[in-house]
């Protein structure tokens, strides 16, 4: 076999030989890895979906590769509700796998293992069921 390679003085993307060789992942998940560690420092934050969908990579096949970065450590998301009810979804990608405590130590958040709230959520009393429209008697 021959080889005959230039090595590009800008605009490319180091990629690690365990990602390219790595069996578990497909070409999609490959390519959607590589591309978002070869974004400028200075382009804005953009959803995964989005990104995947510059390169082509839609739907099933988007959610597939997702899957499979976010199985083998290299994609870690957080939900989180806003004050104002909205959902806010916050994206890690890595160029090596992390654990979920790792993740979250670079995310800079509180470990998932925090206590719950100890907001009630329900309003009110609870009260006896309708049915029919007539009041359900309780047994005596």
């Amino acid at each position: 076999m021959l080889r005959h390679a230039i090595s590009p003085s800008r605009r490319f993307t180091k990629a690690s030989h365990d990602v390219v060789r790595h069996p578990r992942l497909s070409s999609d998940a490959k390519i959607l890895l590589l591309y978002v560690q070869g974004l400028p420092e200075d382009t804005p934050c953009r959803p995964l979906s989005e990104l995947a969908g510059k390169l082509g990579i839609k739907g099933r096949a988007y959610q597939k590769a997702k899957e499979q970065l976010v199985a083998h450590g290299y994609v870690h998301e957080w939900r989180t509700q806003g004050d104002r009810g909205r959902w806010i979804t916050e994206q890690l990608v890595a160029n090596t796998p992390l654990t979920i405590v790792q993740a979250e130590h670079l995310r800079g958040a509180p470990p998932a293992t925090s206590p719950p709230s100890t907001h009630i959520p329900t309003v009110g009393e609870p009260a006896p069921r309708t049915v029919g429209g007539y009041a359900r008697r309780r047994p005596q």
